[in-house]
Order: structure tokens, then C-alpha cells, then sequence
């Protein structure tokens, strides 16, 4: 299990850590060993951000479901993750106009960054678990 803490230092001060989320994620820990990675925070293009929703991520909620007894396959992890924290576009159907789920090929950064954060706050509100590392992206 993977838990991120975002900070950030500015002249040898550690900023911005969300102590009282550490403290309780830690507190509820079982007993073993552990690890903290400390390590720069990436700055992806939304092309790397794009695999690592369709490659790790998608994996990881897939699995994640299964435990609980739900079968999905890549693909319908997909559309229900676009459907409930996608943007969407307005697209012309003869005389109407309805909103569509956007293609992941199309986010903005600021988009895939704001979708990345929604689903890993789903990740961490029902699987009490944050989404997986970043370098398991090529």
C-alpha cells in the first residue's frame, strides 16, 4: 500500500505536509517495517500522465474491485473513471447539443492533473489506499 505526502522546502524548511493526514495514516498502520521515499515531485507531460491512467492505474482500481467481488474489465474501468471525474464537450447531434465524455487524448494538463487528484482521493476515501507510484510508468 502507497500512501503520497505532497511538501514542499523552501530554504531547508519543510512546508505544506499535511501532518494530521500522515499522523492518521501512520496511526493506523499494522505493526512492521516501513519506508518513507523522499524523492522530486515529477513533472509529466500529459502524454506520461495518459499511460499511467491507461497502465497502472486502471490496473490498480481493477484489482482493487475485484477484491471486493466485482468484475470489470480494463475498458468499463475506464469509462466509469471518465464518466464520474472526466471533463466533457459539448457535441452537436442533429438538432441538439449534449455533453460527451472527453478522449484522455485530448485533456489539457491542468485536466489530467485535476482527474489524476479526483481519482486518487477516490482511491483513498474507498480503498483507503492512494493510487500507485509514478515510476511504474515508462
Amino acid at each position: 500500500m502507497n500512501h503520497k505526502f505532497p511538501f514542499r522546502i523552501f530554504s531547508h524548511q519543510l512546508l505544506d505536509l499535511d501532518n494530521a493526514r500522515f499522523k492518521q495514516v501512520s496511526g493506523g498502520l499494522p505493526n512492521g517495517d516501513y519506508e518513507l521515499i523522499i524523492r522530486p515531485k515529477p513533472n509529466w507531460n500529459t502524454e506520461q500522465m495518459r499511460k499511467f491512467f491507461h497502465g497502472p492505474v486502471r490496473d490498480f482500481i481493477r484489482a482493487k474491485e475485484r477484491e471486493s467481488g466485482s468484475v470489470k474489465s480494463r475498458e468499463e474501468v475506464k469509462s466509469d473513471l471518465k464518466l464520474i471525474y472526466g471533463p466533457r464537450v459539448d457535441k452537436k447531434i442533429g438538432d441538439k447539443v449534449v455533453q460527451v465524455c472527453k478522449s484522455t487524448g485530448d485533456f489539457t494538463y491542468k485536466e489530467y492533473t485535476q482527474f489524476l487528484k479526483d481519482i486518487d482521493a477516490f482511491c483513498q476515501h474507498n480503498y483507503e489506499e492512494g493510487l500507485p507510484l509514478g515510476e511504474e510508468v515508462d
